[in-house]
């Protein structure tokens, strides 16, 4: 039987393909559109996982996102999720790669027993964060250690300080630079659709790409115990790749 999380929806959390460019270089050598062309590809591989889990599906990009630091816009943004009507909200940024429809699920399915979930990022960082709204205490969220290598404490610290669970998912890498973003191509595999798209967009560099991903072995990359788990609604607001 299909399962149904009617109080959960997926957040994605993400600046704009031109936002992103500005903040990462993915391909070393290639034009700034080279890498807004990733940006987008990233972004757009990451609505189309969250869809395929069937639950809907709310976007924050850029100049849509409020507050002066990234605690006060991440907050905002879950905020509104829960004024839609949601009691639990996923959140995921565009830069795992390798995360999947059926983790998103099962996130979605240990959210269910309230508390914290959370995807736990190679950096300190976090690639998932689930939370109820019962959990959720906005000046405490806000102050956590948000874009440093401190942040799984700091979230650890957090549900310690609201009486409250944390059930961790299996760890993963996140794109920051050009070498965690060669390191996802490697992991990700030959024939990953996103793979080829990419590098198909930069073909003229297909030497580097090749050679880049010979060096990070997909086994150095590939977590243990992947975790099996989790009717979208909105208007795209970035343009269609061609």
């Amino acid at each position: 039987m299909e399962e149904i999380f009617s109080n959960t929806a997926i957040l994605i959390f993400t600046r704009t393909d031109e936002q992103e460019a500005s903040a990462k270089t993915f391909v070393q050598g290639i034009s700034r559109s080279g890498n807004i062309a990733i940006a987008q590809h990233l972004i757009h591989h990451t609505l189309g996982t969250a869809l395929k889990t069937g639950l809907p599906v709310i976007v924050s990009m850029g100049s849509d996102q409020v507050g002066d630091t990234f605690g006060e816009r991440f907050a905002h943004a879950i905020e509104g999720v829960f004024a839609e009507g949601y009691e639990n909200v996923i959140a995921i940024g565009n830069d795992c790669p390798t995360l999947s429809a059926p983790l998103l699920l099962g996130a979605a399915r240990r959210l269910e027993n309230g508390g914290l979930v959370l995807g736990p990022a190679m950096d300190g960082g976090v690639y998932l964060l689930g939370i109820s709204e019962n959990c959720f205490d906005r000046a405490a969220f806000t102050a956590l250690p948000w874009e440093t290598s401190y942040l799984q404490s700091g979230l650890s610290a957090y549900a310690e300080s609201q009486s409250i669970g944390i059930s961790w998912l299996i760890k993963k890498s996140d794109v920051d630079d050009s070498f965690s973003f060669f390191a996802a191509l490697g992991q990700l595999g030959f024939r990953h659709s996103l793979r080829k798209k990419l590098v198909a967009l930069f073909s003229t560099f297909q030497k580097l790409v090749a050679h880049s991903i010979e060096v990070f072995p997909k086994h150095l990359y590939q977590p243990s115990n992947e975790l099996r788990g989790p009717p979208a609604y909105l208007t795209l607001p970035f343009p269609p790749l061609h």
